[in-house]
């Protein structure tokens, strides 16, 4: 059985994802803060790499889901220092460390599978500096690639989601019956997918992937 470890697992995406893949595989969510009672938990400061190091104790696990992300809705002019800096520490920072600790502690042919952001690749307004972590993100995993033939990594961008964080969007009422209202994705739907790439074999690699609501439509002929 495969060992999994979910960072950001408190909430949202990172919950269903453990929901899930803790049915058929040894799961270990880690979160900052409270957690809710999907399984196992440990509590773990991603912006520490001592503390991500502590947790692994040297021991070997087969996969490694990073969930962890922040983000607040500024346009650039307005975002204050702290700001900027919390959200680089927490989205960036935590994921170089969750790299460098856990390509240490896996197995031949494990995955590191990170979830990233449509908006690593598609500027949002009010999101410069999320998007800006989200792209730093995506090319730190596509050196750890290149760097390291033994491990396989998936960066899996997913488009709007229906979590708390997205009603704070000044966007969110055009995702909701406005003027062009589109589809929100479920974290569940988003765990599914990852759940599809931890299946494949062992020989095949999803370097990135990207999931889009679908707002099925009857066209006209």
């Amino acid at each position: 059985m495969k060992t999994i470890v979910v960072f950001g697992s408190g909430s949202g995406i990172g919950a269903s994802i453990v929901r899930l893949l803790k049915k058929d595989y040894d799961v270990y969510g880690v979160s900052k803060g409270k957690v809710n009672e999907t399984t196992e938990y440990s509590e773990v400061d991603t912006t520490k790499l001592d503390r991500i190091e502590r947790l692994f104790n040297n021991e070997k696990v087969d996969v490694i889901i990073n969930c962890v992300g922040i983000g607040a809705f500024f346009s650039i002019n307005k975002t204050k220092k702290s700001v900027y800096e919390s959200t680089i520490d927490n989205n960036l920072t935590s994921a170089f460390n969750i790299l460098q600790a856990g390509m240490k502690n896996m197995n031949d042919g494990g995955q590191i599978i990170t979830i990233s952001s449509i908006s690593s690749i598609q500027p949002e307004e009010g999101l410069g500096v999320y998007c800006a972590s989200k792209a730093a993100i995506d090319m730190l995993i596509k050196v750890a690639q290149k760097e390291n033939s033994r491990l396989r990594f998936t960066i899996v961008r997913p488009g709007p989601v229906d979590t708390k964080w997205f009603e704070k969007s000044p966007k969110a009422k055009y995702y909701e019956g406005g003027p062009a209202p589109i589809q929100f994705l479920t974290p569940d739907e988003v765990a599914l997918v990852v759940k599809n790439i931890i299946e494949l074999p062992m020989n095949v690699r999803i370097d990135e992937i990207i999931i889009n609501p679908h707002l099925i439509k009857n066209n006209p002929v």
